[in-house]
């Protein structure tokens, strides 16, 4: 093993250990110190080099994995993935079949993916009672004041602060708008931006945004995504543009944004300001 992963956890402060381990990784790949392509130590191996539990190795990874810093190959490990330069920009709005169509139907399917259905049998109730209970006895007062049209206060601060922790992100509370549901949230959106702002939205992806788009009256175009994720290079070359991304996972796909289109993303807004 060599030297990059030698990291003194004791200096992680009050961070979990994962979060610690997780920043050091990605530094040491933006850096360099990583390279390109490079085998990360098994989890069994680092956890024993750092002596810590291997399911502690596991979630490091995973995040890794989200952000697109390293991959998985199978029976392989995870190697790092590599930080590609961006291509030239060229418009692309077309709509690409994703999915053959499958109109059989069946009575009863062995499989429910419909996704507006909620996992009822998977969500900690007893946890989510105890809570609730916890709030109401503590917080009497405040459960009859009027919520800010941004959202509370302090679930956006939580929410800036796991941004800031988890992913790097310098967000302010103040960017932070919390609603109920797509459909309020686009059309508070809509009133921020200027009229003719075009919306491009993921293709394959969530279909209800462009159905919320209609009924909202706003001009808007798909992009295509692969594995990588949002094909940056077909995004529409119009000044006034939203572009609606999943990166951590997309739907219905699953699989993350790699590192090197993330970037291409950063470079493309740097360019649009």
């Amino acid at each position: 093993m060599t030297s990059a992963y030698l990291y003194d956890i004791q200096t992680r402060g009050n961070r979990p250990i994962y979060e610690f381990l997780y920043e050091q990784i990605r530094n040491d790949i933006l850096k360099g110190k990583i390279k390109t392509g490079e085998q990360l130590p098994s989890k069994r191996a680092l956890a024993q080099q750092l002596n810590i539990s291997v399911a502690t190795i596991e979630k490091t990874y995973h995040e890794l994995s989200l952000e697109g810093y390293i991959a998985p190959r199978q029976r392989r490990g995870f190697f790092v993935e590599p930080l590609a330069k961006t291509t030239p920009l060229h418009a692309n709005s077309g709509q690409i079949n994703w999915f053959d169509s499958d109109d059989t139907e069946e009575d009863e399917p062995p499989l429910d993916l419909q996704t507006n259905h909620a996992g009822a049998s998977l969500f900690p109730t007893s946890t989510w009672l105890k809570l609730l209970r916890k709030v109401i006895s503590e917080n009497p007062p405040d459960l009859f004041a009027t919520v800010p049209y941004k959202g509370l206060l302090e679930l956006r601060q939580a929410l800036a602060h796991y941004l800031q922790r988890s992913h790097g992100m310098a967000v302010s509370p103040s960017q932070i708008i919390i609603g109920a549901g797509t459909e309020y949230l686009y059309s508070r959106i809509v009133q921020l931006l200027s009229s003719d702002t075009q919306f491009v939205f993921e293709n394959p992806g969530y279909k209800k945004l462009a159905q919320i788009a209609d009924n909202l009256s706003i001009q808007w175009s798909y992009c295509n995504v692969d594995r990588k994720g949002l094909k940056v290079n077909q995004l529409p070359s119009t000044s006034h543009i939203a572009v609606h991304v999943s990166p951590a996972n997309n739907f219905p796909g699953g699989f993350s944004m790699d590192l090197s289109r993330r970037k291409e993303l950063l470079q493309w807004v740097n360019q649009k300001k």
